[in-house]
Formats: structure tokens, sequence, C-alpha cells
């Protein structure tokens, strides 16, 4: 039995039984005794929410607006108006009704539960007799001529208004025309049949896909768009089976305001593909790519993959929710995760802008760097290293020796500066992550240790940033120590802020950033693109794998963009990096 059953049968059973005929059913008889029985109902009136438009003007979202179809129970003012309007009904749309189950069928057997049944009785106040014998009961309780070829689908339809709990009983959300062409009519001259209209949210499609399924969501829950709701209120006079209106008042709706985004639709959807590409290719479970101007800060793309359809997210939450792969989690603002080797850019300039090293030191690899009684590693032995081939070759100890220069409140303030362990500026929700410190490890319970400095320097230990911090930090790289703060409102601009004040630092992690794109051989390289880009990738530990991140920015000598891709148990992010400069050369041509 539905909920709004069980609440009616309570409310069947009280104080109002005792003032309405048959057990308590509001109709026109009651109306009739009570003479000049005034009758008030409010109307909600929707708004219009606002589209979400791209950054070229182009539709992401809106409401589209269709029709609706409601009773107004409480004017039910004469069973025989009443059963005409929804005969008439009926005859436009013959399956109106199929929505709407009573627990006797038209034959007079049972077809619900006993509850259902016991509901049945007390409203048709026939505590005894058969399924058929409270049919009939029921079409004598509503005036239903039961030769009228309807006579069981309006029972049907006047038991369900009268167990509805509001105003306004929906009969129809999506009517078909000549459904709602003869609600429009009836609408004249009936009071308690309104042929109204509400909004769908649509979302436009290309190659099947929805553009930013996440945060197109998040924007229509969190900036505003919805506008205000209205409503009609209408009081009538109810009385010898007719009524007058007495009066009309209310309050308009207020649409809601299109809102255009900074997100680039075509840049959009080629990073979801390219991450579900790799999803289907079995070399990432799911993935991240975030982009943003260098020179606005606006964010271009914020892909998360699995994603989601938005057009059927009521329908499918369930089973979304309850998903492996949490298509409804939006990981480029809210997931956290190691960056790994690409923290290694931020130990760099730390390094350099307090002087502990610059471009000419040079520092011993043998792979191995022992520490009390833990030996820590690098992958390879590099022999000497400057910063710029050690950023080339991500060697390990070359940072871990940096890292012992600076120490851990060094390293962790220069990490704040470039906006890891808070939530960027912008009017989404998202997560601040957190870095490294004495007190942040003690709080997971973690007891100090030297070797969480040192791993702190490689973007491991308890390290936790989201893709769009690692875009912001790659962007303070490529406009050389100033951060264009972060937008997503096309148009609103917010003033440069210098975060780091040392070119030479700059120059030189920019420096090994292009050599570590040169770097990049194969099927990934770099090579064929026809600018110059940098990029610094990573290879975090998970716990049970690995994932790959990368950032960078393009073109190295007048950056247009920067970026971070991070894919979940992969090894293979940077090959995403051309294809996607080359989607961004082919926007701009």
């Amino acid at each position: 039995m539905s909920n709004a059953r069980t609440k009616t049968l309570a409310f069947i059973a009280g104080t109002v039984m005792m003032t309405m005929p048959f057990a308590g059913l509001y109709t026109a008889a009651s109306a009739e005794r009570d003479e000049g029985n005034i009758v008030t109902v409010n109307i909600p009136l929707n708004a219009q929410s606002g589209a979400l438009l791209d950054r070229k003007g182009r539709v992401l979202s809106y409401d589209k607006q269709s029709g609706v179809v409601c009773l107004l129970p409480q004017l039910f003012y004469s069973d025989e108006a009443v059963n005409s309007a929804l005969s008439s009904l009926l005859a436009a749309d013959k399956s109106l009704a199929e929505r709407f189950a009573l627990p006797v069928s038209a034959e007079g057997e049972q077809t619900g539960s006993d509850e259902e049944m016991s509901l049945l009785r007390t409203v048709t106040g026939l505590e005894k007799g058969s399924p058929a014998e409270l049919l009939g009961r029921l079409y004598d309780v509503f005036g239903i001529k039961r030769k009228d070829d309807s006579a069981y689908e309006i029972a049907c339809i006047r038991y369900a208004a009268f167990l509805c709990n509001e105003d306004m009983f929906t009969l129809s959300q999506s009517p078909s025309a000549a459904l709602y062409e003869r609600a429009q009519s009836i609408a004249q001259s009936e009071p308690f049949v309104i042929a109204d209209s509400r909004y769908t949210r649509k979302y436009n499609k290309t190659d099947g896909q929805v553009a930013a399924p996440h945060l197109l969501t998040e924007c229509e829950g969190q900036l505003g768009l919805s506008g205000s709701e209205g409503y009609e209120k209408r009081s009538f006079r109810v009385y010898n089976g007719a009524y007058t209106e007495r009066e009309r008042s209310g309050i308009a709706p207020e649409n809601g305001q299109d809102i255009r985004l900074t997100i680039d639709r075509d840049m959009q959807l080629a990073a979801q593909s390219l991450i579900k590409d790799k999803i289907a290719q079995g070399k990432c479970s799911a993935g991240s790519v975030c982009v943003v101007s260098c020179k606005t800060g606006g964010i271009l793309c914020s892909a998360s993959a699995p994603d989601f359809d938005p057009g059927r997210l009521s329908k499918d939450y369930e089973k979304l929710s309850q998903a492996q792969d949490t298509p409804l989690f939006d990981r480029t603002l809210m997931g956290l995760y190691r960056p790994g080797s690409a923290m290694k850019t931020i130990t760099a300039l730390a390094a350099i802008d307090t002087k502990a090293i610059d471009g000419d030191t040079y520092l011993w690899c043998g792979r191995w760097y022992p520490l009390g009684d833990t030996t820590f590693s690098c992958l390879y032995y590099h022999g000497y290293e400057s910063v710029q081939t050690a950023l080339r070759d991500s060697c390990n100890v070359f940072f871990y020796k940096c890292s012992q220069m600076l120490g851990i409140d060094t390293l962790s303030e220069y990490q704040r500066k470039m906006g890891l362990g808070k939530s960027a500026d912008i009017p989404l929700e998202n997560a601040a992550g957190r870095v490294v410190t004495k007190k942040s490890v003690n709080d997971l319970g973690i007891a100090w240790s030297e070797g969480l400095l040192l791993q702190s320097a490689i973007g491991q230990s308890e390290t936790a940033v989201t893709p769009l911090q690692m875009a912001a930090w790659a962007q303070i790289i490529a406009n050389g120590g100033a951060l264009k703060p972060l937008t997503l409102i096309a148009g609103e601009t917010k003033d440069r802020k210098r975060i780091i004040d040392n070119d030479y630092a700059f120059s030189q992690v920019r420096a090994g950033m292009e050599l570590a794109a040169d770097n990049i051989y194969g099927e990934a390289s770099l090579s064929s693109l026809p600018r110059k880009a940098a990029i610094k990738t990573g290879t975090p530990e998970t716990g049970h794998g690995y994932n790959s991140t990368v950032i960078g920015f393009y073109p190295t000598d007048k950056p247009e963009i920067a970026f971070a891709v991070v894919l979940e148990d992969s090894e293979s992010a940077y090959e995403l990096v051309r294809p996607l400069l080359e989607e961004w050369d082919s926007l701009n041509r």
C-alpha cells in the first residue's frame, strides 16, 4: 500500500468521519449541506530555471516547458460535473487511469492487499460485503453511472484523488496533445480542472554524451538557477451543487537567469571520451582531466569518469549510488589523490627560492638513500643531477636531499602557497585536501618520522590533492609565479596574484618540465605537436597499486592552458596529453 493511502487511513478514521457522508468522503453532498461553504485552494506556479551555457554560448542544460493536467478535489462541487469532465478526458486518452489502481478489478475481483481492502471498506462505510459489492458502493459514493463506458476508470481516478493529501492532484504529468487540449477546454468552465505548465530539466547531447554532467548538476544545485516559485490563491463559494468564484490573488513566479560558464563543450567532451576510452581498454578504472586558462583563470574542462546521464538521474539514482565505480562522484572537484612526482615541481621551487640550491647545484643519485633504519630508493641510478635533469628523470634522491635542506615546515609552506590544503575559491563545493605537516599526520594517528618528509617531497605519504588544485598549481608555474584565480562563470574577472616572486626559480622548473615533455617517446610523444609542451608526470602508490598523474601547460613560450590528468589504477596518464593538446589546437585554429 502506498504511503499516501496509509496516511489517509489514519485521517479518515479520525474526526472528519463524523462530519462527512459515507465515512468521511468529501463529495458534493457535503458541500450542499454546508450552504455558503468557502473553499480556498493554493495553486503552485513553477518558475523556469535558467539555462547553463558553455563559454561560447552553446546550451548545455535548460528547462523545457511541458503540460500537466491536474484536479482540485476540494472544488468537486458536483459529482455529475466531475464525472462528466473525467469521462471527456478519458475519451481523449483512455490510458489516463492506468496509474491509478483500485484494490478491486472492474469485474469485482480483489486485486489489492487486505490492508488496501480495509481502507476501501472504511472509505465506503461498508464493513462487510464482497469486493464486487464494495466496488458498487464506491460507484454510489462518487455518483458514477454503472452504464458509463468509463465507469471503472472514473472510479479509479476519483478514489486516488480522494486519497491525495494535497490541494492539487496530478492527473497526468506528460499528457498527450489531445488530452492537454481537452483539459484546457474543460478548464474554461470547470474550476477543478487545471491545464498547467511545468518544467523538466533537459541536457543536450553530442554523440550520445552530455558535457560535464557532474558540473552541470552541481551548478544547478548550488548556483541559484531556479528563480522563485509563485502561487495562485483561488477562493470559491460552493453551494447547492454550484459555485461562484470569490477571489483570485497570488504572486507570479520569477524565472531564473541563464548562466554562462567558462567550460568549453568540445574540450570537455574530448576529455570525457579520452578517459572512457582508457577505461574501456582496461588501462584505468576511473579518472579526471582538468584544464584551466592561464590568461583568465577560467575552468575550461572538468571531466570525471565514470559519469552518468543527468537526464535519467532521478530514475537511475539508486543504481548509480550503489555502483562500485562511483559514477556520481566528481573526481575533479572532490577526488583526493597523492600527486606523486608531479609534486617535485613544488619541491624544486621551494629549494631554489630559499637558496638551498640553484640551477648549477648537482646532487648525487646512487639509487639508494639510507635514512636511519630505512633505505629509500629511486627507480634508477642517475649519477649527478641538476634540478632540470632531476625533473626530466624524476629522480627521487635529488628531491629527498632537497627536502632535508628545507625541512617539513618550509616545504609545507610552499605547498600551501601553491594552493594545496585549501579549497579553491569557486562557487562550487570542492575538497581542501591535505599537506603533510607534523600536526596533520598526528591528527591521522601517525607518528612523525623524517621519512614522511622525504615522501612528501615526491608527492607520496599522506599528501592529498584534487585534480583542480593540480591544474591551478600548473597554472602558477606556467605564469611564472602568478596565479590567475580560478573562475567558473564566464566574464568574471579576478586580479592576478603573485604567489612566489622569483623568475629564476620558475625558469628552472619550466625548463625541467620541457625536458620531461621531450622525454616522452612512442605513440604518446609530444614532438608532433605544433608547439612545445611542458609536463611533469607522477606514479603515486595507492596501497593496492598505482595511480598515474600529469600536470603541465601549453604552449611553453606563451602559455594558454594549464592542465592536470589523474587516472586511477593506471600508469598511463601521460598518454592523454597529446590528444588533449591536439584538441585544444583544433579549437583555436
